[in-house]
């Protein structure tokens, strides 16, 4: 890290939406945090994209009877999800939570759903209306699992994807605990090279090309096609 102070309010610097849009453009995290203002807001058709995902991720969560939803208890008071999902975990033995936080190296994930078991094991499922993974899903499941295995060591006993089956809307689920786990070197490096440019107070110069489309359209694609090197 350098020697800028950033957000010394918050317990996180990057969380899994912005590790994912630095893995596909640093530029795009450096704007994201310092000038959002630039982003283009999603079209009909994305929210749209959104809403479907999220009643997706809602069905999948129905599954699980007499869960805690911590969003639900506190709302936007995102640096409390970490110590109240840290309470819950220890005042039971066995509970079921939705955006369970988890903070490990100033790095915050909220799990989808996250499942502790009565022998003291925790499932992690992870929901993507996705038919297929991608390289967006795979960096934010890399992240996840980094974060979670730091922070609850063995305790982690699976990390699994749950995908749509296209041909009827099902679950399919995908056991990615093993595979994850050898990117977690990987990711740590990230995390710290992501946090340096973050505090850099330098747009990193990068020309534009294919990874303004893929594995997402990125919301700054417009503005850096006017002024794709500098602010100023």
């Amino acid at each position: 890290m350098g020697s800028n102070n950033y957000n010394s309010d918050k317990v996180y610097i990057l969380s899994k939406s912005t590790y994912v849009r630095a893995s596909q453009c640093v530029k795009s995290l450096y704007l994201n945090k310092h000038y959002p203002k630039l982003r283009t807001p999603p079209n009909a058709a994305k929210l749209a994209l959104f809403g479907k995902g999220r009643s997706f991720e809602q069905t999948f969560k129905d599954t699980f009877i007499g869960a805690t939803d911590v969003s639900a208890m506190l709302g936007k008071q995102i640096n409390e999800y970490p110590a109240y999902t840290s309470n819950l975990l220890q005042q039971h033995s066995s509970i079921t939570l939705f955006e369970a936080g988890i903070v490990y190296n100033e790095v915050l994930i909220l799990t989808d759903v996250l499942q502790k078991n009565e022998d003291g094991s925790i499932s992690i499922y992870e929901v993507k209306h996705s038919t297929k993974l991608n390289d967006g899903i795979q960096n934010d499941l890399a992240l996840q699992y980094y974060v979670a295995k730091a922070a609850l060591g063995t305790a982690l006993h699976k990390f699994v994807l749950v995908l749509r089956n296209e041909a009827d809307n099902t679950f399919n689920q995908i056991n990615m605990t093993d595979e994850l786990a050898l990117q977690s070197h990987e990711v740590a490096l990230n995390c710290d090279a992501y946090k340096e440019i973050l505090t850099s107070g330098i747009i990193p110069n990068i020309t534009m090309g294919a990874h303004c489309n893929k594995p997402y359209t990125c919301d700054f694609k417009d503005y850096c096609s006017k002024q794709p090197l500098t602010l100023f």
